[in-house]
């Protein structure tokens, strides 16, 4: 069994610095909220309606505002934190988590330029597919958090990521059979397959992202 250091925080010697990194998984949060909304806006009023588009800006706003914090934490973490292999940790961390977010931008500006012809009629497979990969990135953020505050927890976190990982690769291959049995035109077919591959993607990315944690959290075994 792994014993792990017994510490209330790795980032304790700079409570600035751990203030900065809680407020962006914040914004992780935020980001996948507002792109779920951003289906809803979708189903409910089209892809060019103001309500969808407020919704996307809030999105585009969320992810600006994650970036300057990215920035502010990255400065803090040279002038701040005395262990470098620690430093280069967070700093890769940050880049997956900005993947994410990254991600969900990309796709709601595709939203808006393609305008997907994407019925009701797919809303409640799409949806179980946006469940399950909202579950992968709440628990992805649980085990950055972890890693963090209690490193004992990681591997729960972890497992509970890979789980529902395989929970949105199953529901995107569902839904992506359904719109492949359907008799709307290939073109279509293809253009909906780019959103809903994009969108388990964002899934991965989260298991990635607590493979990674894994590889650090053995570093800092006993």
């Amino acid at each position: 069994m792994i014993n792990f250091k017994k510490t209330l925080s790795l980032l304790r010697r700079s409570r600035r610095t751990e203030a900065k990194i809680e407020q962006y998984l914040d914004k992780v949060t935020i980001s996948q909220l507002l792109f779920n909304k951003l289906w809803d806006d979708f189903f409910e009023h089209g892809p060019r309606n103001e309500t969808t588009l407020k919704t996307l800006e809030k999105l585009n706003n969320n992810e600006s505002e994650a970036d300057g914090l990215r920035r502010t934490i990255e400065a803090l973490l040279f002038e701040k934190t005395l262990i470098p292999d620690l430093r280069a940790d967070v700093m890769t961390l940050l880049e997956y988590l900005e993947d994410i977010l990254d991600l969900h931008e990309a796709i709601g500006f595709h939203i808006k330029i393609e305008q997907p012809k994407l019925t009701k009629e797919y809303q409640p497979l799409l949806n179980t597919l946006l469940e399950k990969v909202t579950l992968s990135i709440d628990y992805m953020i649980l085990c950055v958090r972890s890693f963090f505050n209690d490193l004992e927890r990681v591997h729960e976190y972890n497992q509970k990521t890979i789980f529902f990982e395989s929970e949105a690769d199953e529901a995107c291959t569902n839904l992506k059979m359904k719109i492949f049995d359907s008799d709307m035109p290939l073109e279509e077919k293809v253009q909906i397959r780019y959103f809903i591959d994009k969108i388990d993607q964002l899934a991965n990315r989260a298991e990635d992202t607590v493979d990674r944690i894994a590889i650090y959290t053995l570093k800092r075994a006993i």
